[in-house]
């Protein structure tokens, strides 16, 4: 289900630059608006704002929110509508909406924003919680697989994932962990 609802979004609200169902001209608004049977209208009822207009589309933030606002997409619209610090001119909740989407593309910088110890409670959104934007900014950090293996000719190798994890490993011995792959500092093999 997940699957068609994904294709769909994709194909009809959510618009990459690959997409071939809508309209060349559309292509660039990135997210449909109000979508009537025959008009697509790049707005909201409720205002013009490029942060209603993208933000509502972003809407819910749930866990498998990646899966159908790719992070191909979440790049490419964040490229053209909130990134080079366009996002943080933005007021009130809808600033929480953007962070929360950008922890599909850049979880660290997400988990940054939410956990900034000057953090104001208004760019909240009434939706949701600091608490659900840091778990899910924090969730979005272990979205990788890795498989680590110690490499041929080393006594063994160390692998350092910021800000979490160092760990060591045997010769003989395999790890299997999820991490995102920016987490990675460094990979070190000894002889």
């Amino acid at each position: 289900m997940l699957g068609v609802q994904a294709r769909s979004m994709q194909s009809y609200y959510l618009y990459s630059k690959n997409n071939t169902i809508q309209p060349a001209n559309f292509i660039g608004n990135k997210v449909a608006g109000i979508l009537f049977e025959n008009k697509i209208d790049h707005t909201t009822y409720f205002g013009g704002n490029i942060e209603y207009v993208q933000g509502i589309h972003m809407l819910p933030l749930l866990p498998h929110t990646p899966l159908v606002r790719t992070p191909d997409f979440v790049a490419e619209e964040w490229n053209t509508y909130f990134g080079n610090g366009r996002a943080d001119e933005v007021v009130g909740g809808w600033k929480s909406i953007l962070f929360g989407n950008y922890a599909t593309i850049d979880p660290r910088g997400a988990y940054k924003f939410f956990s900034q110890p000057n953090f104001d409670p208004s760019w909240l959104d009434g939706g949701a919680s600091l608490t659900w934007y840091l778990c899910y900014s924090a969730g979005e950090f272990l979205s990788c697989r890795l498989l680590v293996t110690p490499f041929p000719h080393s006594t063994r190798s160390t692998l350092t994932l910021a800000p979490f994890f160092h760990l060591r490993l045997p010769r003989d011995r395999r790890l299997s962990i999820t991490v995102p792959m920016w987490c990675i500092q460094s990979v070190h093999t000894q002889r």
